[in-house]
């Protein structure tokens, strides 16, 4: 089986679009942005987030998204899951 090869430019703009589709409303998502402070969510958001990410990627592991405070740790979870 061929590995899933994505940039992280690729990431940081399929991130990006995932939090807009949940309703972060702000101009420009950026790697250091933090979740919380910087882009409004919640717990409950972030848990979401984690989902769409697992659908878009088509992980088939669940994305547990705890300790990841930007879009920037995101962007490496999901580096890390891809490459696993």
């Amino acid at each position: 089986m061929e590995a899933n090869i994505v940039t992280t430019t690729e990431l940081e703009d399929g991130i990006a679009a995932a939090l807009y589709e949940l309703g972060c409303d702000v101009d420009e998502i950026v790697p250091a942005d933090n979740l919380v402070c910087d882009l409004g969510m919640d717990s409950t958001e972030i848990v979401e987030l984690g989902i769409v990410l697992r659908e878009r990627y088509g992980l088939a592991v669940r994305v547990d998204l705890r300790g990841a405070e930007t879009a920037g740790d995101v962007v490496k979870k999901i580096q890390e899951l891809l490459a696993a």
